[in-house]
């Protein structure tokens, strides 16, 4: 009986070791996002990009919460598109999106999805000006956002569009509204999951 009841608390000692041995180790793979890093070759359909190809790279380091959307959203409404860009500035970015030989842009919004393909990925970030653009105060200026969005299979391979200039706004029935400026977007020919 004696060596039961000593059984008995061997094991639970045993138990509560492996649950805070566990519990000090970081997540599984499963639970972390997983970096992804995918090469890009964009084609420029309209404008002073027609004709022209580019490559790139599109990181991803993690997805946006739907907190975080809701958030934004709700910022959006309330305080316009000086407002999310304010917002946008505060988040900690989930990626980077860069043309080959340029720094590129940080991330802050990354978004997956279901789509025609498997998966479809869409990055918001806020889009970089030019002194230049920003002196002139042109029309370009009330375009405050770059988005891409890609569409690939499980193997990571497929393709997309670019959208360098976008402004973001609610109509009046509540549904958000892209409207690019004045140009078609790029067309993302072939997007690769780089392993």
């Amino acid at each position: 009986m004696k060596e039961d009841k000593t059984m008995k608390f061997l094991n639970l000692r045993i138990l509560i070791a492996v649950v805070v041995a566990f519990a000090s180790l970081p997540m599984s793979a499963q639970d972390q996002p997983k970096r992804e890093n995918y090469a890009i070759t964009v084609f420029g359909t309209s404008g002073r990009a027609a004709g022209k190809t580019a490559t790139g790279s599109v990181i991803i380091e993690d997805y946006s919460s739907d907190g975080e959307i809701d958030d934004l959203a709700a910022t959006l409404k309330t305080k316009g598109q000086d407002g999310l860009v304010s917002a946008m500035e505060k988040i900690k970015g989930k990626g980077r999106m860069a043309l080959t030989g340029t720094v590129g842009n940080e991330v802050e919004v990354i978004r997956q999805r279901r789509g025609p393909k498997g998966r479809r990925i869409i990055l918001v970030s806020n889009r970089q000006m030019s002194l230049p653009e920003l002196w002139n105060s042109g029309r370009s200026t009330d375009y405050k956002f770059s988005i891409i969005v890609l569409d690939v299979d499980a193997e990571g391979k497929g393709d997309g569009l670019v959208y360098y200039a976008v402004k973001l706004k609610f109509n009046k029935s509540g549904q958000l509204e892209l409207e690019h400026y004045g140009q078609a977007p790029g067309r993302i020919a072939q997007a690769t999951l780089m392993k």
